[in-house]
């Protein structure tokens, strides 16, 4: 089997800076399930099998504490220098592998469960399903993360969304009986300047 370019094994190397960096004290595994992937598929991020779409490192800022990041110039250095070498490993040619692409083109039979290809299955979807918002926001998922992963997800969310999408969470955590969490959520969106009225409308369905 052929070598990593050296495109991918410099965003490894970057995203093996920043990883330890987020969520500190929590377990690798946990951070794998806050960023709604496999422990293996971030095995493989980590060790330049497989590369992420941009939208894990949008997962793996939100996951961290603003405070954190405004806290230390390595921490947002290191992310912005992790976004740029991943930018840089997706346009590079496809030789990773021998029937094997590792930024998600056309992979091997025996590869397709770690893909993210264009044949690659639904389930497979899951697997970079923390780019998408929406999957990472279900009250099921939250419920699997360990208390501090779940915490500084909610706590960026409140502090990112729009008052619609946060009344949406907001409803679906209260119908859940998720009330710390939906706490969290509305403290971190009022410390943000979000119009809480807006949201409570959003809630209850009246925006």
């Amino acid at each position: 089997m052929s070598e990593a370019t050296e495109e991918v094994k410099a965003f490894a190397l970057a995203f093996q800076e920043v990883l330890p960096q987020v969520l500190p004290g929590v377990t690798m595994a946990e951070k794998a399930r806050a960023l709604g992937v496999s422990s293996s598929l971030l095995s493989h991020w980590l060790h330049g099998r497989r590369l992420p779409r941009p939208g894990v490192l949008a997962a793996l800022r939100r996951l961290a504490q603003p405070a954190q990041i405004a806290g230390t110039v390595r921490l947002g250095e290191d992310f912005a220098r992790a976004e740029r070498l991943l930018l840089a490993a997706r346009k590079a040619p496809c030789c990773l592998r021998v029937g094997a692409c590792a930024c998600g083109g056309e992979a091997a039979e025996g590869d397709r469960r770690n893909g993210f290809g264009g044949q690659a299955a639904d389930r497979d979807r899951r697997n970079s399903a923390a780019a998408d918002e929406a999957e990472c926001c279900t009250p099921v998922f939250l419920a699997t993360l360990p208390l501090a992963a779940r915490t500084a997800l909610l706590w960026n969310l409140g502090a990112t969304l729009h008052e619609g999408e946060c009344g949406s969470l907001v409803s679906a955590l209260g119908q859940n009986r998720m009330n710390p969490e939906m706490e969290v959520l509305l403290r971190s969106a009022e410390s943000a300047g979000r119009d809480t009225v807006k949201i409570a409308l959003a809630a209850l369905g009246r925006d």
